[in-house]
C-alpha cells in the first residue's frame, strides 16, 4: 500500500492542513494492519484538501483508516475536502474497467472511497467532509460505534455511503 502521508503505531497523531494530488493509491492512509503493535489512537485528520486520489489501483481512496487491533480508535477524520477519486482495474481480459464504474454486484470490481475505513476501525467519528466528485464516498468495512455526520457528499457515480460485515 502506498500513501501521500502513512502513519502505524502512534498515538495523539494530527494530519492538518495538507494539500495531496494525483496520488497513486491514498491520500492519506494510517491504522493497524498486524494487530496492537501497530495501533493508531486519538488520531485527527482535519482541513486537509485531497484532488485526485487512487489513480493506479483498483482499491484505495483518498483517506483509509485501518484497525486490525479490534479495538476504539478513538479518532476523528473532520473538514476535509476530497475530489476526483478514482480507480485503474483491469479485466480478465486486459481491458481497462471505464472511469468511475462501480458495481458492488460483480467481482472482482473496482473499489474507491473518498473516505475508507477497514479491518474492523471502530470508534471513528466522519464529520463536516466535504466529498465531491469521487467514485464512492464513504465505506465502512466492519468495525463498531462508528459515527458519521454532517458530511455533504455530491456528483459521485457510486455509492453515497456503504456499510459491510468486514
Amino acid at each position: 500500500e502506498t500513501a501521500g502521508i502513512w502513519f502505524q503505531a502512534a498515538d495523539n497523531v494530527r494530519i492538518a492542513n495538507n494539500l495531496i494530488e494525483n496520488t497513486a493509491q491514498f491520500g492519506i492512509a494510517g491504522g493497524s494492519l498486524w494487530g496492537s503493535n501497530d495501533a493508531v489512537y486519538n488520531a485527527v485528520i482535519e482541513h486537509n484538501v485531497i484532488h485526485n486520489a487512487n489513480q493506479q489501483t483498483a482499491d484505495g481512496g483518498a483517506i483509509k483508516m485501518m484497525g486490525e487491533q479490534a479495538d476504539s480508535l478513538n479518532s476523528v477524520i473532520r473538514s476535509n475536502l476530497v475530489t476526483g477519486t478514482g480507480h485503474l482495474m483491469n479485466r480478465v481480459d486486459g481491458t481497462f474497467w471505464p472511469p468511475g464504474y462501480e458495481n458492488t454486484s460483480e467481482w472482482p470490481s473496482p473499489i474507491s472511497w473518498a473516505i475508507y475505513t477497514d479491518g474492523k476501525a471502530s470508534g471513528l467519528r466522519i464529520e463536516g467532509n466535504t466529498l465531491s466528485g469521487n467514485i464512492a464516498a464513504i465505506g465502512i468495512n466492519g468495525g463498531w460505534s462508528n459515527l458519521v455526520a454532517g458530511n455533504v457528499i455530491t456528483h459521485g457515480s457510486g455509492a453515497a455511503f456503504r456499510v459491510d460485515e468486514g
